[in-house]
């Protein structure tokens, strides 16, 4: 707040849309112990967007999710750790002590920093190992189990360091990883240990994977000033026609007659979604059935791109989805979005459209 402007925002206003803990990371993100600093809502919103959604949100949602679907939720018997996993373990061993050091010089934005350095590398590594590739392989079980312990260990890892700026949140992370809520003595001293006092055993099981921090879709002041009417999303959904049973959706839409509006271009919800699973749908040449990641949700997706891409080549993609399309029935499997594709001519040539550098869940516009 401003003395000579008088200008003042209240803050159980913003906690009261945005949450605690919400509000309580960004302060103490962008604004240095004892000085001056600068807020507003849109740096707020992507604040969360980026750090609490992408970063931790995805990170939890993803391990979570691949626990659920390769493991059951169960911890398996992992093998011993490989030069491929030196990155993410060597700055996992060091981050207590930095962190540590951080906060007894109480330089809390350098602690948090240091959190989410580890966060991302966490996200990066899943990437590099590929567990989607691993889980095909029977006989790469052992590796598979080692990845995901890394990513377990990691998260809880977090889930103490964040808890002084962020407890509610910490405790849902820790409720998800099958964890006591909250954090003690005994668990901040574990950091020290970390690689050899394991919080995550064999046959130790993870809960179901929920958002932690949705993302917040925020209108621009031009997209404000454009909505002449109430947004698309809360309209009634207009009735499409129905598909038959047989009939398959093109991988790409048809080419367009003419010109269409920005309010007709803001009606498509797109965002990107992480490809987790891909097969072949039996008796079709041209269909592959996508199981994608939207980051808050997983979707079926039926797309008629066989011919251009095998189940293989799909999975890890982040693709461009249209989220918002009715679903539609395609050989008894309900398809709940469509793919963004570019293709020529005569249809000989197709290219899907892809982000691979963002999460999953990020909005296209």
């Amino acid at each position: 707040m401003s003395k000579s402007k008088g200008n003042v925002i209240d803050p159980v206003l913003l906690i009261n849309e945005f949450g605690a803990d919400a509000i309580r990371y960004f302060l103490l993100r962008e604004i240095n112990l004892g000085q001056d600093g600068n807020f507003s809502r849109d740096a707020l919103i992507k604040r969360i967007n980026s750090d609490l959604a992408n970063d931790l949100g995805n990170l939890l949602h993803r391990t979570l999710n691949m626990m659920q679907r390769y493991n059951g939720g169960v911890m398996g018997q992992a093998e011993a750790p490989t030069t491929a996993d030196e990155p993410l373990l060597t700055l996992a061993k060091a981050t207590p002590f930095r962190y540590r050091t951080m906060m007894e010089n109480m330089d809390i934005n350098g602690a948090i920093k240091e959190i989410w350095q580890l966060i991302g590398r966490a996200n990066k590594y899943i990437d590099e190992t590929e567990p989607w590739k691993l889980a095909k392989d029977p006989a790469q079980s052992a590796r598979l189990d080692r990845v995901l312990l890394n990513l377990l260990e990691v998260l809880s890892m977090v889930s103490v360091l964040v808890e002084p700026f962020i407890p509610t949140t910490s405790g849902r992370i820790r409720g998800q990883l099958g964890l006591p809520l909250a954090v003690t003595a005994e668990d901040l001293t574990a950091l020290d240990g970390f690689g050899t006092v394991g919080a995550i055993q064999p046959g130790h099981r993870t809960g179901k994977p929920e958002p932690i921090f949705p993302r917040i879709e925020e209108k621009t002041e031009d997209e404000a000033a454009m909505e002449k009417v109430e947004p698309a999303a809360a309209k009634p959904a207009t009735a499409a026609p129905a598909v038959p049973e047989q009939k398959t959706i093109p991988a790409v839409a048809p080419e367009g007659t003419g010109e269409i509006s920005i309010d007709d271009f803001a009606k498509l919800d797109l965002r990107t979604a992480i490809v987790t699973a891909a097969e072949k749908v039996e008796k079709t040449e041209k269909l592959l059935k996508l199981t994608v990641d939207l980051g808050t949700e997983q979707r079926t997706i039926v797309s008629g791109i066989a011919q251009f891409y095998t189940p293989e080549d799909m999975v890890g993609r982040t693709v461009i989805l249209i989220a918002n399309l009715k679903p539609a029935k395609i050989r008894g499997i309900e398809s709940h979005g469509m793919l963004l594709a570019a293709s020529n001519a005569d249809k000989s040539a197709l290219s899907l459209i892809t982000a691979p550098n963002l999460p999953a869940g990020c909005k296209v516009k």
